[in-house]
């Protein structure tokens, strides 16, 4: 569980990033 969590969070983390160089 948590480190289904993780990995959602590192996901989103990255959509974030790619959203902001956007």
């Amino acid at each position: 569980m948590y480190v289904s969590f993780c990995l959602e969070d590192i996901e989103n983390n990255r959509r974030l990033q790619t959203r902001q160089f956007s």
